[in-house]
């Protein structure tokens, strides 16, 4: 459920309209405190990069 979470949340960051798309901008406007779950989410989610 997490992995969908910041899924979602990043893809609402990358059509925000915002100077810089980093993970700390995107936190920002979409309500969450830091950028570090997106970290997570790139690093350790279960999905395959293959299979995407």
């Amino acid at each position: 459920m997490r992995s969908f979470e910041y899924f979602k949340y990043l893809h609402l960051g990358l059509i925000a309209n915002i100077k810089r798309k980093t993970f700390p901008e995107i936190a920002k406007v979409v309500g969450l405190e830091n950028g570090q779950g997106f970290d997570y989410f790139f690093g350790n989610s279960p999905w395959s990069l293959e299979r995407v």
